[in-house]
């Protein structure tokens, strides 16, 4: 299950990553973790080594862009994390994409053996996506899509850069619950990264499957009220001359906002204010609106789902990481109170779902303060998730944990 919005952001994950597992092995403190720093900016003759200490991965399905085919992403990171589990560094990530042969049931585990950068689009089994990105705009900002296999790096000013790795090979050992990830990348730009890892790796199930009725997204069903919301995230994510959009995540207790994991209710709406809102959400009442409306302010995007991503707004239910029950915002209002020169927010949400026949309705409200979060320039200089110009709408989409 996979809330993918705007990667910038960190509104991409609804269970889109668990907290990082303990290294059962070794104390990553006493290793060389490799700052990346040599062999930058294209230098063929140098090798950068890099030494990971987390390490996430996520099965999205059998037969998930070939007949007898699954997709399975594994996500190496070296950056220090809170008590939540969240990134609070600068971060250094490597996103490997895997085409596997189909599981057909079973525990999920990343089989032993070598894996060599494959064909773009072709997803033979037992080989690795290469890595490609698209660009596109919404509302005057800049959005982006990353595949396959990239490295990505965020700066202290959370400044994001991101390398298309074309030709290479992973070799993965595995014994008594301990993994050894031991890989050579090179990028477009020619230059070479040793990439290694040793301990364990909890590879969480995110194959949803979709409602059996195509007309809609929701699997909703019974109207939803949603009780205590005691967390919320308010992200900035920048602004043209029309509006600024805003980005709110809302969950309750057992829910990690940041990477969208845990067991409980987790909200998401894509806001759009006036252009000159920066630190401030304005306090009004919002209308849910269709995607391919004007982003006029005081509007919010209807959740949506484009290809294999579901970008917008959202209402999600967790069970221990995964989703258990979903419904896109339909049509409907939000509406915001604000205390000027505070954190202080109230947010009260009714929507319809997009489930016609039924209509469905999802209510609840926020009182209390939400983290504030600068990500404008973030967005503008990595991209979101969502794509365009795009390879046909099944092609993988971009799953990025923040």
């Amino acid at each position: 299950m996979l809330l993918v919005a705007l990667t910038g952001m960190g509104l991409a994950s609804c269970s889109e990553s668990p907290e990082a597992p303990e290294d059962p092995t070794e104390n990553p403190d006493d290793e060389d973790k490799g700052d990346g720093s040599e062999g930058e900016g294209g230098d063929e003759n140098k090798t950068v080594e890099l030494n990971y200490t987390v390490a996430e991965a996520a099965y999205w399905g059998d037969d998930y862009m070939e007949d007898g085919t699954s997709n399975l992403i594994v996500y190496l990171y070296d950056s220090p994390r809170d008590e939540d589990g969240v990134h609070t560094g600068p971060k250094d990530h490597f996103n490997i994409d895997m085409n596997l042969p189909n599981f057909n049931g079973g525990e999920l585990l990343i089989p032993a053996r070598s894996y060599p950068i494959g064909e773009p689009e072709v997803y033979a089994p037992n080989t690795l996506e290469p890595g490609f990105a698209d660009e596109f705009e919404i509302g005057g900002v800049l959005y982006g899509d990353y595949y396959g296999v990239f490295h990505q790096v965020i700066d202290a000013e959370q400044n994001e850069t991101y390398e298309m790795v074309s030709e290479g090979e992973m070799t993965v050992g595995y014994e008594n619950g301990v993994y050894t990830i031991d890989a050579t990348f090179t990028t477009e730009e020619g230059v070479v990264y040793h990439v290694t890892y040793k301990g364990a790796i909890t590879v969480d199930d995110e194959s949803l499957g979709e409602p059996d009725d195509e007309d809609w997204y929701s699997t909703l069903t019974d109207d939803v009220e949603v009780d205590a919301l005691t967390q919320g995230q308010l992200y900035y994510m920048g602004a043209d001359d029309k509006s600024s959009l805003f980005g709110i995540l809302l969950g309750t207790e057992g829910v990690t906002l940041s990477n969208g994991t845990g067991t409980g209710e987790l909200m998401q709406f894509f806001v759009n204010a006036d252009p000159d809102a920066v630190k401030e959400l304005p306090a009004g009442k919002y209308e849910i609106v269709p995607r391919s409306a004007p982003m006029e302010p005081e509007t919010v995007i209807e959740g949506y789902k484009e290809g294999n991503q579901l970008g917008g707004s959202w209402y999600f239910e967790l069970e221990k990481n995964l989703t258990v029950n979903r419904a896109p915002a339909y049509e409907g209002t939000v509406t915001i109170g604000h205390t000027e020169n505070t954190l202080d927010y109230t947010v009260d949400f009714e929507f319809y779902d997009d489930n016609l026949d039924e209509g469905y309705i999802v209510s609840g409200s926020f009182s209390g303060k939400m983290e504030y979060i600068y990500d404008a320039g973030t967005l503008q200089a990595k991209g979101g998730r969502v794509t365009a110009p795009r390879r046909p709408a099944d092609k993988r989409a971009a799953r990025i944990r923040r």
